[in-house]
């Protein structure tokens, strides 16, 4: 997968409170114990804590899930290796810093893409290739496209011919794999902010 980096992370601020004792102050477990620079060392190795660190991301999305306020899924197109990836690229290059601070950053800069409502889920096929992902996110992927100019049909979150040609548009444009599918990286550039947070996949 390719580098992807995370500018001004730790400079977000969380965009909703959790539970904490009377102080504010609460005990990260797991992973969130960690320094960038273990984690760094972790991810690395390949072996089986590398594998834990992604079941941690996991975690803490379900929690985020489950006690955000209007937040139904904090991460609709974002899968936990990408997280990964993220936060393996910002340890590398600042590793004092806290696993936890710069997971709770980088969750909470994807704030503004979360479902705040179940979706539909709705299945992709190109070819031989299958997948899913939910309506509301294929809408809000086909309205980007119809900004950008390249798609000419209703963003109505259903899944055709009309969507997966101005993917395979937009990704020759941007110089990505032309699949036609709305893979992460792609999305990543689709919905890439016009300053700070993510940087889209160079």
């Amino acid at each position: 997968m390719k580098r992807i980096a995370l500018l001004g992370l730790l400079g977000l601020l969380p965009f909703t409170s959790f539970a904490a004792d009377k102080d504010g102050s609460f005990a990260p477990k797991g992973a969130g114990m960690l320094s960038c620079e273990a984690f760094v060392k972790i991810a690395e190795s390949k072996g089986p804590d590398a594998a834990r660190l992604i079941g941690w991301i996991e975690g803490y999305i379900t929690a985020v899930n489950q006690t955000a306020t209007d937040t139904y899924d904090i991460a609709p197109w974002q899968p936990p290796e990408l997280l990964g990836e993220l936060i393996l690229n910002h340890c590398r290059k600042n590793p004092k810093d806290s696993v936890f601070a710069v997971n709770r950053a980088l969750i909470s800069s994807m704030a503004k893409e979360r479902l705040t409502a179940k979706s539909e889920i709705v299945e992709i096929k190109e070819g031989d290739k299958k997948g899913a992902m939910y309506a509301e996110t294929l809408k809000r992927a086909q309205q980007s496209l119809k900004d950008k100019g390249v798609f000419s049909g209703t963003a109505d979150g259903k899944w055709g011919g009309k969507t997966r040609d101005a993917l395979k548009a937009f990704q020759k444009k941007e110089g990505l794999q032309e699949t036609g599918l709305p893979d992460p990286i792609t999305l990543a550039r689709l919905f890439q902010p016009s300053n700070g947070g993510q940087s889209a996949p160079k």
